[in-house]
């Protein structure tokens, strides 16, 4: 029974540690991409509760 509960425990680590490492890596791509992309600026647009104030 303890064998069992310690490769449950194991087997739980490295799964999260390799849903770590995917996602890091995914992130990094992502991040990768947004800076390749060219930058358009948008004109700023007021919130609309704020826009009837002015």
């Amino acid at each position: 029974m303890k064998f069992a509960l310690i490769a449950l425990v194991v087997f739980s680590l490295v799964l999260l540690i390799g849903l770590l490492w995917q996602s890091k890596k995914m992130l990094s791509e992502v991040v990768k991409e947004n800076k390749s992309r060219p930058k358009q600026p948008r004109p700023r647009q007021l919130h609309p509760k704020l826009q009837n104030k002015q």
